[in-house]
């Protein structure tokens, strides 16, 4: 498997308060060990964001954990080079466009885009 990693997922797995944390852990754990996760900038900026709303850390601080992640999880950096016009035709409003990025970035990159929303068509749901 190779995956493009959510933000969701990121954050789930970084915060052992997070209501997923469990879940994602357990899918981790089960991964091949030939599986590669990535990341890139919407979803390292996202976790950033995240991660010191939710925490109430210092961005410095959520840097070094962003780092500990990646670390972590093994993880390959790919980069946000799609345009806009490349969105997929299912988005119907604003709140599925960073989404639906996220998906069509993947796809470009042929990797599976894996997230916590199981609302998203094509999806690798954990």
């Amino acid at each position: 498997m190779k995956a493009l990693l959510d933000v969701n997922v990121l954050v789930a797995h970084a915060v052992q308060e997070h209501e997923h944390h469990s879940r994602v852990c357990r899918w981790v754990t089960r991964l091949p060990a030939r599986a590669r996760l990535h990341t890139c900038p919407f979803t390292e900026a996202g976790f950033l964001r995240v991660v010191m709303a939710l925490s109430g850390i210092s961005f410095g601080d959520a840097r070094q954990l962003l780092a500990w992640e990646k670390d972590e999880l093994k993880t390959a950096f790919i980069p946000a080079d799609l345009e806009a016009g490349e969105l997929p035709e299912w988005v119907r409003g604003h709140k599925q466009v960073t989404d639906a990025y996220l998906f069509a970035l993947s796809q470009a990159h042929q990797l599976s885009f894996v997230t916590l929303d199981k609302k998203i068509p094509g999806i690798t749901a954990i």
